[in-house]
C-alpha cells in the first residue's frame, strides 16, 4: 500500500471520528510521514488556531505495518483531542481518550488500568557509531567516543585519564 493509500484510509478514521465526536475533535489536519524519526512513532503540533499536523514515523510504517501506524494515528489524534482541552501530556484524561479512540500507548505510561491498550512494537534504538579514538600517551590507555572532543575539553588539564593521571593534553586523537 502507497503512503497516499495509507494517509487517505487514515483520513477516513479521522472523519468517521468527527462525524461522532462533532466539534470535539473537528479541525483543519495534516498528515504526513517522516523519515526523520528513528524511535519516535509520530507526534501531534498544533501549528496555528485550530490547525494540527500529525506526523507519523515511516520506519514504523515500514517495519510494522498498517495496523501499527493506525494505532499510532489514533494516539495522536487523542492528543489533538486534549490540546483542544489544554491538556497537554499524558495525563489520565489522555489515556481515557486514547483507550476510547482505539489507540497504543507503551506499556509503563498505560499503566495497569489501561493494559489492553499497551503496545509490544517498538522501534529499536541504535547506539551511533564509534568515530573517533583517544589514547593515553604515558600507559597507552585508549577509548573511543561518536563525537569529537572539543577543543576545550581535549586542552583543559584538569582533565585526565582514569589510570594514570595524565592530562588529556597528551592523548592522541585519531579517527577510526
Amino acid at each position: 500500500m502507497s503512503d497516499y493509500e495509507t494517509i487517505a484510509k487514515l483520513r477516513k478514521i479521522y472523519d468517521d471520528l468527527v462525524k461522532e465526536m462533532g466539534d470535539a475533535i473537528e479541525s483543519t489536519l495534516s498528515i504526513s510521514f517522516s523519515s526523520r524519526f528513528k524511535t519516535r512513532a509520530g507526534d501531534c503540533r498544533q501549528i496555528g488556531i485550530n490547525e494540527f499536523r500529525i506526523r507519523l514515523s515511516k520506519k514504523l510504517y515500514n517495519e510494522f505495518g498498517y495496523e501499527r501506524i493506525e494505532k499510532t494515528f489514533r494516539h495522536e489524534l487523542a492528543h489533538l483531542y486534549c490540546f483542544k482541552r489544554r491538556d497537554y501530556k499524558h495525563s489520565q484524561l489522555f489515556k481515557r481518550v486514547c483507550n476510547q479512540f482505539g489507540g497504543s500507548m507503551n506499556k509503563r505510561m498505560a499503566g495497569w488500568r489501561y493494559e489492553e491498550s499497551a503496545s509490544k512494537e517498538y522501534i529499536p534504538r541504535t547506539r551511533m557509531a564509534k568515530k573517533w579514538k583517544y589514547t593515553c600517551n604515558k600507559c597507552k590507555n585508549s577509548f573511543e567516543r561518536a563525537n569529537k572532543m572539543s577543543k576545550k575539553i581535549f586542552n583543559n588539564a584538569n582533565r585526565v585519564c582514569c589510570h594514570c593521571k595524565n592530562p588529556t593534553t597528551n592523548f592522541t586523537e585519531e579517527r577510526i
